[in-house]
């Protein structure tokens, strides 16, 4: 059965969707126009964020950013970055079932190769991977400071693969006294995680190290409907180990830095289609190195960023015959230099150079081994205007030359308006995607590489409001984005083509709610459109609507509570029983719940429950997601001087 794009746009939650309306124009118009008419003698202190063109940039401006710092990531109780970001604004989250399998991220309704992602400064876009998109579900969260999801068309600052958006993350660095951490857990499907490290600061050195293991015998993924192709029902089993470390020196103009990140994992999943009788398994090695330095001169106002890094990442299959079937290695060397220049107190200019070289290789059973290399480079700027006190005003290009490719060049133009509690902002920017080099070289006997691919391009624009009342303890924001992407990459027979072209388009809206000093609430609604303009056919994998509620709170100083549902609206997805045909996967709601007491100033116990309705859904189609988990932990934190 195919399945047309229905051009009423039916909605999942007609109910929330006009609500979410009716507050916006209940509130945002009355409050500028009662803040118009009268204003308040005392204003809030004025914080201004800029962007810029950095790979590692603090802070952004003009652009749709959600900040996950650690404190968050702690009172969530995530463990991968799969559990921090599946209820995010605009973003969506795809799993081949349960912790440890294969985790894509979308934003805009883009595919999941059209994300950036950053680490420490570094472009770690999966080389290995067909469409390059990168697997968050090995990335585990105790050494992560900060994750910024940064929405819309941004390569004219991030290079290649940012359409959709830019995942930004920063691991975490030693400072203040030594001081000693752990954390055991144990929960539901056998799952145990132990994390243990040190961090602090002597003089001007600073240094972090962190251990962790996590394993699990998994849930089942294949759904009930299908047992009856399997002779026995298995599950998908994982142990995983983590270690990663930074050492710092700091003078008064001065921070040079090392970050290392290993890890290793050994895990059981579904192969191709999920009737396979027994689980594959594959053996993991991936590693992440990076040296830094951030020099100033001239009084601070001229900057330098210098950087030289290297990401591996290497897999191993094995078919359920105990066969190697598989290996698949990708590195990737990056050397970078930015500067930033304050010319007065309205304008900064920065400058970004970038140079790299991908390599891959692959070998399949009973197929020739293919390897190729690439070298690519990027350089860009940006302008920043402060034209009027309450304007900022935003410009960068950039030009990116892949081996091969033509030249890609991006803009982009973004503006901030603030009109007392009320804030506008808006941009227009251009992005593109290179093909991977497995969709332009990779051979087997029924397939081969296109190198004549171009690369995929895309222009789109957003605009939003925010406002905010009540003493900032209610705040509202809406926002609305289109996005055109051309030349999209796709199967076409035996090899890989440029061919069709899609179009997103959307709003993503939120309101904050300070209750009391001690309890808070936050609802999201995001709406996403996304369809093949050729075929008219709607974007597999895109559901139209996601929704979630969060409530945070404290009980008593010591005992902190937290709970949060997702709703997530019907989608597309292809039937593997009779590919390239289409289903309907019907929607889901997730429920889960969070608390964790303070027993003393070293211990902490905690605990949560997932999926508390215990729905048995599938995202993607034959890939059952776990039911009902209960998971428990202890913390110990200790602090000594010397």
């Amino acid at each position: 059965m195919v399945m047309h794009i229905n051009h009423k746009r039916e909605v999942l939650f007609p109910s929330m969707r006009i609500c979410l309306y009716v507050v916006y124009l209940l509130i945002f118009i009355p409050g500028i126009v009662a803040q118009q008419a009268q204003r308040s003698s005392a204003q809030l202190p004025k914080v201004i964020v800029r962007a810029t063109a950095l790979p590692f940039p603090t802070p952004l401006d003009t652009s749709d950013v959600t900040c996950i710092t650690a404190d968050d990531l702690k009172q969530q109780q995530s463990v991968t970055l799969v559990d921090a970001l599946r209820r995010v604004l605009g973003t969506y989250i795809t799993q081949d079932g349960g912790i440890g399998q294969k985790a894509t991220i979308s934003m805009r309704g883009a595919s999941t190769g059209q994300t950036a992602v950053i680490l420490d400064g570094m472009h770690i876009n999966d080389v290995s991977a067909d469409n390059g998109a990168v697997d968050l579900a090995p990335w585990l969260v105790d050494d992560i400071a900060k994750i910024r999801i940064v929405r819309g068309p941004l390569s004219s600052l991030y290079g290649s693969d940012a359409i959709g958006g830019v995942l930004l993350i920063d691991t975490k660095k030693g400072k203040d006294a030594f001081r000693v951490h752990g954390k055991a857990e144990m929960g539901s499907y056998h799952t145990y995680q132990q994390a243990a490290g040190f961090q602090g600061q002597k003089g001007r050195v600073s240094y972090q190290l962190a251990a962790s293991r996590l394993q699990s015998s998994g849930s089942p993924v294949t759904p009930d409907r299908l047992h009856s192709l399997l002779r026995n029902k298995a599950d998908d089993p994982l142990h995983q180990e983590n270690m990663a470390m930074r050492l710092g020196v700091e003078r008064e103009s001065a921070y040079v830095s090392f970050f290392s990140r290993y890890l290793t994992r050994q895990l059981g999943f579904r192969g191709g289609s999920p009737q396979r009788i027994d689980p594959w398994r594959q053996n993991m090695i991936e590693s992440f190195n990076r040296l830094q330095g951030h020099f100033e001169g001239s009084n601070g106002k001229w900057a330098h960023e210098l950087g030289v890094g290297h990401y591996m990442s290497n897999r191993e299959n094995q078919n359920p015959f105990g066969q190697k079937d598989g290996e698949n290695k990708g590195t990737q060397t990056q050397a970078d230099w930015q500067q930033k220049l304050a010319v007065n107190e309205q304008v900064e200019v920065q400058v970004a150079t970038q140079i790299a070289q991908e390599k891959f290789y692959t070998h399949r059973l009973l197929s020739p081994a293919n390897q190729a290399n690439s070298v690519h480079g990027g350089v860009g700027g940006i302008i920043t205007v402060r034209t009027v006190e309450p304007f900022i005003l935003s410009t960068s290009a950039r030009l990116d030359k892949y081996q091969g490719l033509p030249t890609a060049p991006t803009y982009r133009l973004g503006g901030e308006y603030r009109l007392q509690s009320t804030i506008f902002k808006g941009s227009v920017g251009t992005g593109f995607k290179a093909p991977t080099l497995s969709q332009r070289f990779y051979k087997s006997p029924s397939f081969s590489g296109n190198p004549n691919l171009k690369p995929e391009r895309s222009f789109g624009w957003d605009f939003g409001v925010e406002h905010s009342f009540f003493h900032e303890r209610l705040n509202l924001g809406i926002t609305f984005f289109q996005n055109y992407i051309r030349d999209l990459i796709v199967f076409g027979g035996n090899t890989n083509i440029n061919r069709h072209q899609a179009r997103t388009q959307g709003f993503e809206g939120i309101i904050k709610f300070q209750a009391t000093e001690t309890w808070r609430v936050e609802l999201t609604h995001t709406y996403t459109q996304a369809w093949d303009e050729q075929t008219q056919l709607t974007l597999v994998r895109r559901p139209r609507n996601k929704a979630t509620i969060q409530l945070i709170g404290q009980v008593t100083s010591k005992w902190q509570v937290s709970g949060d549902i997702l709703c997530v609206g019907p989608q597309t997805d292809f039937d593997f029983m009779n590919y390239p045909n289409r289903v309907k996967m019907p929607s889901y709601t997730i429920v889960g719940i969070q608390t964790s007491y303070q027993l003393n100033d070293h211990w902490e116990i905690y605990g949560r429950g997932e999926n508390l309705l215990n729905h048995r859904y599938e995202s993607p189609n034959g890939y059952q997601q776990p039911g009902l988990g209960i998971y428990g932990g202890l913390r110990v934190r200790t602090t000594f001087a010397f």
